[in-house]
């Protein structure tokens, strides 16, 4: 797997946003300023993106949401590249997740990798709550993915 990173102006930032948008949402240009991270297996095919937008410089926040076509993308070297990015090169203190409260997948993985959930009422609609996870820098860097580093 390759990591391949793509700011606005780069051939792959579209495809990149994309590839996501139509995963999550079912629909293109869900997000507008945006720097993505996508994953290629050894055929150069794309598997998962990762958006990250919504910066808040003031307070050190970021958003991102992630799609994939395999689970096979997420490794240790890739979670701490995609999370070097928020912390280490921006600086947030803090990034955000945002799924369906129904979401199994998302429910283990962010939890285990040091995200703490909250549930937020009504917010993707009148019927329907959304999991809201966040995750602060020291929970990061003090996680087991960051052993050795």
């Amino acid at each position: 797997m390759e990591v391949i990173w793509a700011n606005k102006g780069t051939p792959l930032h579209g495809p990149l946003g994309e590839f996501a948008s139509v995963r999550i949402f079912g629909k293109p240009n869900a997000f507008e300023d945006y720097t993505a991270m996508g994953v290629a297996n050894s055929e150069g095919t794309i598997v998962a993106s990762v958006v990250f937008y919504d910066y808040s410089a003031d307070a050190g926040v970021m958003q991102m949401s992630g799609a994939a076509d395999t689970p096979k993308w997420l490794t240790k070297d890739t979670l701490r590249e995609m999370f070097a990015f928020p912390f280490d090169q921006v600086g947030c203190q803090s990034v955000v997740m945002r799924c369906a409260v129904d979401d199994k997948r998302m429910g283990r993985m962010l939890p285990a990798v040091g995200f703490k959930k909250f549930i937020l009422p009504r917010l993707r609609g009148k019927n329907e709550d959304e999991a809201v996870y966040v995750l602060h820098d020291d929970v990061w860097r003090s996680s087991p993915f960051m052993e050795g580093k």
